[in-house]
């Protein structure tokens, strides 16, 4: 097997506003005795423990790590090989990780990489259903999604 490179960019599904949309995902691989992942440049670590997390792991969820995972050895059983090592970076990372809340919830030096669909829920439309007039405070603070539905109910607890 011969060493190279790949990439990809995210695909932003039906949320093109979400910071992370587009941005690349850059794979390096070296031939190797076994199989090795590296999470690279620009995906996160965790800077202190959590419930389901240690200090200095990567920030990587145990979905989409698993799918990583399972589509390394999938091109290795397709080609006949037995190792490889690869790097998985995302070069924007540390930049695009200051737009988000990675760095409240423990996520320091990049992003996290979640397990997601792609698929936001229609909360705008739930919000106006349930809220009214909750509804158009809402829409006008900063607050989207969950969070909105958070603040709607939390602000406006008569709508």
């Amino acid at each position: 097997m011969l060493s190279g490179r790949a990439s990809c960019k995210k695909f932003a599904g039906d949320y093109p506003s979400d910071v992370t949309a587009g941005c690349e995902l850059l794979q390096w691989h070296v031939p190797s005795q076994k199989n090795t992942f590296i999470p690279g440049a620009g995906i996160g670590h965790f800077s202190r423990d959590t419930p389901r997390f240690k200090k200095g792991e990567p920030a990587i969820t145990p979905v989409p790590l698993a799918c990583i995972l399972l589509s390394i050895q999938e091109a290795l059983d397709q080609q006949g090989l037995s190792g490889v090592q690869i790097e998985l970076s995302i070069p924007e990372g540390l930049a695009i990780a200051r737009k988000t809340l990675n760095s409240r919830v423990g996520v320091k030096g990049g992003i996290s990489v979640l397990g997601t669909t792609g698929l936001v829920e229609p909360w705008m439309t739930i919000l106006k259903k349930q809220y009214g007039s909750g509804f158009i405070h809402a829409q006008r603070s900063t607050y989207h999604g969950r969070t909105g539905l958070r603040y709607a109910r939390l602000m406006f607890p008569e709508s």
